[in-house]
């Protein structure tokens, strides 16, 4: 058993034991702070999580804008990430810590390379990031259950978190330079799982990545639906229609971080809107998260990727990028 924080009880809000057992959420960070030569994992954080209110319709008697789109999530779930996020967004270390199961918990964060691996440790880098963060930062969801700014897993044991994925494109941003070594990347917190994915999600996942892995780009169109949309948020393509993803599969499938060789890790969500953690072969350390929505026949209406960009080289972006074209 791991050391567990003395944590203040001020959370009321508790979920039904049958709540959703992982999700996916984006949420909004917007301008860094100034660059600067990044002392620890806490210090990086704080500047990820230095957050600016986006336009649009916001509440000033509200901690953080309720403004996100949950038509892929349970009441429940939209009620629950508010809550996490308004505590973030206090740097209320003792109310956040009480969203977390205290024996089993991991954070990790794969483009910074960092991993928190029990709920002391998770509690101690939080101290670090609240103290650092500005007055007025604040996080808040802005889709629970699709534009990508951050991705983040959750995985959950009897309502209480017990693990955290987080993965964002870091390409360009000063932050990455105190990146921590590769050495949890093999794990990324799997082992605090609890619960078995839903079958209907896992097996339409599994079918996705199984077709892709195998560079057989006419199976993997097969399971989009004739409207389907495909977004690379890190190459910053999206291919629009069946036959257009199809085409782009056949071109790219063998160079895509998520296309030949890929692995499937994990696979969360349920019904119409879940999506799964894959490990590429295409190079060390390329993790991504792809989103999956699926319309009332179980076919793929919308698919987004979402992988650090910063593991390759521009070059390598670049034709990645160019073979969207026709």
């Amino acid at each position: 058993m791991v050391d567990q924080p003395n944590v203040e009880s001020k959370n009321q809000f508790q979920l039904h034991p049958h709540f959703f057992p992982s999700t996916l959420v984006f949420f909004k960070f917007c301008n860094m702070l100034s660059p600067m030569s990044l002392a620890g994992a806490a210090l990086a954080l704080s500047q990820l999580f230095s957050i600016t209110l986006a336009q649009g319709p916001y509440d000033p008697g509200l901690p953080i804008p309720r403004i996100s789109d949950n038509s892929l999530a349970s009441s429940d779930v939209a009620d629950f990430f508010y809550d996490y996020y308004t505590a973030k967004s206090e740097h209320n270390i003792s109310h956040y810590m009480t969203f977390f199961d205290l024996v089993d918990a991991s954070y990790t964060d794969v483009s910074l390379g960092t991993q928190f691996r029990n709920v002391t440790a998770i509690r101690d880098c939080f101290t670090g990031v609240f103290s650092h963060m500005q007055p007025g930062s604040i996080a808040y969801p802005i889709q629970v259950g699709v534009e990508v700014r951050l991705l983040s897993v959750f995985d959950f044991k009897q309502g209480k978190i017990t693990r955290v994925l987080d993965l964002w494109d870091g390409r360009k941003s000063p932050i990455i330079e105190g990146r921590g070594q590769d050495e949890y990347f093999d794990n990324l917190g799997l082992d605090n799982l609890h619960t078995s994915p839903d079958p209907g999600m896992q097996a339409v996942m599994s079918k996705l990545n199984d077709m892709l892995s195998e560079g057989d780009a006419a199976g993997a169109q097969a399971l989009f639906s004739y409207n389907a949309v495909l977004v690379d948020q890190t190459l910053r393509t999206r291919l629009l229609g069946q036959l257009a993803i199809g085409r782009y599969l056949e071109r790219a499938v063998s160079r895509l971080p998520y296309g030949e060789g890929t692995t499937l890790r994990h696979v969360v969500g349920k019904g119409k809107g879940g999506g799964y953690e894959w490990k590429s072969k295409q190079g060390k350390g390329i993790y991504g998260l792809s989103l999956v929505e699926l319309d009332e026949r179980g076919l793929i209406k919308r698919y987004v990727a979402l992988w650090d960009g910063s593991r390759v080289r521009d070059h390598q972006l670049k034709v990645l990028n160019a073979l969207a074209l026709e």
